[in-house]
């Protein structure tokens, strides 16, 4: 399967998205970086956080790729 480079593009920027998100929710709280010791409020909020996060890039795929 061969990538293109919009697609090589949008990748790399939702994965740095993504990595930004994690790293800002741990610094914030000064929180460990392995979610397994985290508080279960702290976990559960992140994790809303990450399904929004992932919606909002879902359609930005449908926007910029029509899938």
């Amino acid at each position: 399967m061969n990538i293109s480079p919009e697609e090589r593009e949008f990748i790399r920027a939702r994965s740095k998205a993504t990595s930004e998100h994690f790293m800002q929710f741990v610094t914030e709280r000064g929180l460990d970086m392995d979610p397994g010791t985290w508080p279960e409020p702290d976990r559960q909020e992140f994790d809303q956080q990450s399904r929004h996060l992932i919606e909002e890039w879902k359609n930005r795929a449908r926007e910029i790729f029509g899938t």
